[in-house]
């Protein structure tokens, strides 16, 4: 995607300045819908390491998944397999940031707020998942 679409699709003036004015889930929606649409447009040109970054993020998953499912593995599998997960995870986000020096300045603080939103959302979403975990387990000792 060249930058002449990402402008004229983000500009508020292309809805008639409604952008502004519509609800936050009619806007996530059209957020949403835009980034679809733009995975799909076919003159998107990916970097390797973006290529390579979205498997270890596949494996992560699936390491992930496996401990999740086999909590009984032995500790340093557990260790190893935890450690390559928070390498993956660290070498996506890091191999997508330098795309905010491309933006606005007002453009990058906004994704960056979204950055912080999701990780404090996927820690609410961890630890509820634990107290709802540990909670279960109480349940079930007694």
């Amino acid at each position: 995607m060249n930058i002449e679409q990402t402008t004229t699709t983000a500009d508020p003036e292309t809805f008639g300045g409604a952008s502004r004015r519509r609800s936050r889930w009619v806007s996530s929606l059209a957020a949403l819908r835009h980034v679809s649409d733009s995975l799909e447009h076919s003159s998107n040109n990916f970097r390797t390491g973006d290529k390579v970054t979205n498997v270890l993020m596949v494996f992560a998953v699936l390491v992930g998944t496996a401990l999740a499912i086999f909590p009984s593995a032995p500790l340093m599998v557990q260790i190893v397999f935890d450690t390559l997960v928070g390498a993956a995870l660290v070498f996506y986000g890091a191999n997508r940031l330098g795309v905010l020096t491309m933006l606005s300045a007002r453009q990058a603080v906004l994704i960056w707020e979204l950055i912080l939103a999701a990780i404090i959302f996927g820690s609410f979403i961890t630890l509820n998942i634990q107290g709802l975990m540990h909670q279960i387990q109480i349940i079930i000792m007694h």
